[in-house]
């Protein structure tokens, strides 16, 4: 090793006649060469090793000469062309250029540096791929405006582009194995009359020419991006309590129209069709159907948009969407409870419309064809809903109930009122500035227990919380309260309490 480096010192920087036996030999290489293999800028004169400036000037072309002519591979003075090129890049003459620093900067950034970044780079492609194919963007199925695009995907796009520029190298076994795999794909999804071929060809069209050039004018005139994803379908009712918590966290954290909303009319029981439970079996409400899957509970919906949106909001707390949804203060029951005979006059047209229109619909989606896998599920309701309806025709002893009902008014009583204050800060919401995802849960149910008290809209609400639960509200309630009826997705959702 040190021999070879006291060889390339001496060959580089000082050509002295101690080493002209070497270049002589190598001269004699060249002329061995017959003549109609050479072209004129092939020739080399001896006058062109006069001095080391000469010789480096030379030696970078001779990479370009010796892949015309293998037999000079193993020659050394050759391999300390290479070796001195691969190491220090170019000659660097500022006398005779005029671009001194694109000169600079090219002798500075010798090959290995190039192949060095460009090894980097490609590594740093295929991670970054990877963290887009197993955790892709938030909005992936919404059409939001191109800012909300991250530093990921804009360096996905930089080097996308770079890869297309780059140099295109492709060998047989590589064409062959990319054949072979088109051809052999299956037609699926798709009927087998359809060409797959076309659609990645079409896909490959889009990967490399017509995708980057949409992007850059898209930056350039902020057109909107558009997404593979079908908009995500978000199943609701406008009298449902857990319905508007989904609702207001898709008005919170998604633009208007990039969630497509179907209604589900739980007054006349449509819940209960059997393509429904298909997509729910629990025949609840909110369902969302997103990117080939369903979301059947209010908590997987609103985790859902929060993980899916730009807009990033504080998480859930578990333990706190687990007692809002717990029996204990359920919402709903807290709406058709009645613990006294006046109170049940008072709800009795509400009750029996409601679970009326349920125990018909129930009966009726029963006896369908479909409705044979989901018997267990159906006979369960029919007796449990019919219970509760007997309860509002008079027909079923009210006593056991009136207790019930007691209890669970208190329990919503001392949660309001006790339990509650400590989730909430002196000022605006659990998640900060803006709601969090305990935020829609908690406004949706507030808003449901408001209605159930008998408020008519917002400013009647404070007053029924103090009659109802016959004590001062809480200053935290009251701002919490506000701060949420001011907000537009709050006045979207609820253009009447319920």
């Amino acid at each position: 090793m040190a021999d070879e480096a006291t060889e390339e010192t001496a060959l580089l920087q000082d050509v002295s006649s101690a080493h002209l036996p070497l270049l002589r030999d190598f001269i004699s290489r060249l002329n061995s060469i017959s003549p109609e293999d050479l072209v004129q800028t092939d020739v080399l004169q001896p006058a062109q090793l006069s001095n080391h400036r000469a010789l480096q000037s030379y030696l970078d072309s001779v990479i370009d000469f010796v892949s015309k002519h293998p037999k000079l591979l193993n020659d050394r003075v050759v391999e300390l062309a290479l070796k001195y090129r691969w190491k220090r890049g170019a000659l660097l003459d500022p006398s005779s250029s005029r671009q001194y620093l694109t000169s600079r900067y090219d002798v500075l950034c010798t090959p290995w540096i190039y192949h060095a970044f460009d090894l980097v780079s490609q590594i740093a492609f295929l991670l970054l791929l990877i963290s887009y194919v197993l955790n892709p963007p938030r909005p992936a199925f919404f059409s939001l405006p191109l800012e909300y695009i991250g530093y990921r995907e804009v360096v996905l796009i930089v080097l996308s582009i770079a890869a297309i520029l780059h140099a295109w190298t492709a060998s047989m076994p590589f064409a062959l194995t990319l054949a072979a795999f088109l051809l052999n794909l299956p037609p699926y999804p798709f009927p087998p009359p359809f060409n797959i071929l076309y659609f990645v060809f079409i896909l490959i069209l889009w990967r490399t020419i017509v995708g980057p050039f949409v992007v850059i004018i898209s930056l350039r005139f902020k057109w909107q991006h558009v997404s593979l994803y079908a908009d995500p379908v978000l199943y609701v009712f406008g009298g449902s309590v857990w319905s508007a918590a989904a609702e207001l966290a898709a008005a919170e954290l998604f633009p208007e129209g990039d969630i497509e909303y179907k209604t589900i009319n739980l007054m006349e029981g449509e819940n209960f069709a059997p393509s429904f439970i298909k997509k729910n079996p629990n025949a609840t409400l909110p369902t969302l159907e997103a990117e080939g899957q369903a979301y059947t509970s209010t908590a997987e919906v609103t985790s859902y948009f929060v993980k899916k949106s730009s807009t990033k909001v504080k998480a859930a707390n578990p333990e706190f969407i687990e007692i809002l949804h717990a029996d204990k203060i359920d919402p709903n029951f807290a709406l058709f409870l009645f613990r006294d005979d006046e109170e049940h006059k008072a709800k009795s047209e509400l009750g029996q419309g409601f679970l009326g229109g349920r125990q018909a619909a129930l009966k009726k989606y029963s006896v369908h064809p479909e409705a044979e896998p989901h018997k267990a599920f159906y006979d369960e309701k029919i007796a449990s809903n019919g219970a509760f309806l007997a309860l509002y025709q008079g027909k079923a002893s009210k006593d056991e109930f009136f207790a019930q009902s007691h209890t669970h008014f208190h329990n919503i009583a001392t949660f309001f009122k006790e339990s509650l204050v400590s989730y909430l800060p002196e000022n605006g919401f659990i998640g900060g500035e803006i709601p969090g995802e305990d935020d829609y849960h908690l406004g949706a149910w507030l808003t449901r227990i408001a209605a159930a008290l008998g408020a008519k809209n917002k400013d009647e609400a404070i007053p029924a919380f103090e009659k109802g639960f016959g004590a001062p509200i809480p200053d935290q309630v009251v701002s919490y309260w506000r701060a949420w009826t001011e907000r537009p997705s709050w006045i979207k959702v609820y253009p009447e309490l319920h």
